[in-house]
Formats: structure tokens, sequence, C-alpha cells
């Protein structure tokens, strides 16, 4: 499993919280963070295939069962 960085955690812990308000895609979540696009679809695709998020058929994300 790889050793999580702050930032990842700052992913993980704005998916979280911004699942609440407002569906998270890549793109909402970049606004939300105020982070470049290409920099969250980097992390997300990390995320993703460390299965601590997922992204439906729409580019939903959320977290999985590992993160929640």
């Amino acid at each position: 499993l790889m050793a999580l960085h702050e930032s990842a955690e700052d992913y993980l812990e704005a998916l979280y919280y911004y699942k609440k308000v407002i569906r998270g895609s890549s793109i909402n979540l970049a606004d939300f963070l105020g982070y470049s696009k290409p920099s969250i679809t980097n992390m997300v695709k990390i995320l993703i295939d460390e299965k601590m998020v997922q992204k439906d058929d729409k580019g939903i994300l959320s977290l999985t069962q590992k993160r929640k």
C-alpha cells in the first residue's frame, strides 16, 4: 500500500466533505480545492489505483469503504 502524502489526505478529506454538498467530479473538485485540473486528475488516478476512490460511469468520484 502506498504511503499517502499529506496532499493525498487533503484530496480525500476534501472529497469526503465536498460530496456532502455537491456531486464530486474531478473538475468540480479542482475548482473546489483551487488546484489545477491536471494535478487533480493525476492524484485521482493514484487514489483510484490504490482503491481509495472510485469513479462511476458519469465521472462522479466517491470514497471506497477503504477510506470512509
